[in-house]
């Protein structure tokens, strides 16, 4: 303790509550989950940065809510701003992540998901994920303030079920969102049945791109390039 770092060789949670409100400026993280285990070596209790070297959550839900801005103030100390987080592991698990305004609202339910390489920019609003395997579950994408199509797959309204994918460089900075799909299968409710889906995926405020898309389908087989303006 004299260096002001201290050693988790294991912690473990149960029944945890949990919400930040006003803890990091109008970023709100909420939770309730049954088992929290964590692993994390040094860590330093006066920096403004924590690396956690594994945490395993199983059982619950996370909601967490990004501002537009975090706001500074120069006379306080800079609080927790960037975590890092080498291997998480969720298991029977939802997850809801909210857009500012809700102009955006994500939901995913895990039944078994692995994640390596996380870096948490809470002050900058930049999420980064190395490498995501995804294996069982449902993914929910909503623009709640855009028109539901009357049939057909909707591009703004999305609702998988039986989920597997695998992605890597996964990157999120407002209004930016980037990812590789290695691999992935699912459901979708408009009847769409993915067996196989390969792709790069960007979006931002003024379009998306799937360059060299693979899809393969029950009946169907497509490689594309994707550009769409929205």
């Amino acid at each position: 303790m004299l260096d002001k770092r201290v050693e988790v060789n294991e912690l473990t949670f149960t029944g945890l509550k949990a919400n930040t409100t006003n803890f990091i400026g109008d970023l709100r993280i909420k939770g309730n989950l049954q088992r929290l285990h964590i692993v994390s070596h040094a860590v330093n209790l006066v920096g403004d940065s924590v690396r956690v070297n594994k945490a395993e959550v199983e059982g619950g839900w996370i909601d967490v809510a990004l501002g537009d801005t975090v706001p500074e103030d120069p006379h306080k100390q800079k609080p927790l701003w960037r975590i890092n987080i080498d291997k998480l592991n969720l298991a029977k698990t939802d997850f809801r992540l909210h857009m500012p305004g809700d102009t955006m609202i994500v939901r995913a339910q895990f039944g078994d998901a692995k994640a390596r390489g996380a870096e948490l920019l809470l002050h900058d609003n930049i999420y980064k994920v190395a490498d995501i395997d995804w294996h069982g579950g449902a993914f929910n994408y909503d623009q709640p303030f855009v028109k539901r199509a009357a049939a057909g797959f909707d591009a703004a309204h999305i609702a998988m079920t039986e989920v597997n994918l695998g992605i890597d460089s996964f990157l999120y900075a407002a209004p930016k969102i980037s990812l590789r799909v290695r691999a992935g299968n699912f459901k979708e409710r408009s009847g769409l049945v993915v067996r196989d889906l390969r792709c790069p995926f960007r979006m931002d405020a003024t379009s998306i791109q799937l360059p060299s898309l693979y899809l393969l389908m029950p009946n169907s087989e497509l490689t594309a390039d994707v550009y769409e303006w929205i």
